[in-house]
């Protein structure tokens, strides 16, 4: 699995989670319209990065996700703002 692929699972996830502070409607509407914008990725070749996704959803913010250490099996990235935690596995 890949980052992208892994961060727009987490994506579809959070997004059936997420509770804005909204009209119903509007928080619908505004969360789909996110979801439908977000890119995994924050700049081109190698400065490139990973935003996170929950932010985005819940802020329309792209903080840019921090590899911690993983494991033999999978890679970790780990959001600054939010400290939630990515698993990559690898394939």
């Amino acid at each position: 699995m890949t980052p992208t692929q892994a961060l727009m699972d987490e994506l579809h996830f959070a997004m059936r989670g997420m509770q804005l502070h909204l009209p119903k409607g509007v928080a619908e509407d505004l969360l789909r319209a996110r979801f439908h914008n977000y890119e995994p990725r924050i700049g081109r070749l190698r400065s490139e990065r990973y935003a996170c996704p929950k932010c985005f959803l819940r802020e329309g913010e792209k903080y840019p996700l921090q590899p911690t250490p993983g494991t033999d099996e999978y890679d970790l990235l780990a959001c600054p703002a939010c400290s939630n935690e990515y698993v990559i596995p690898f394939e």
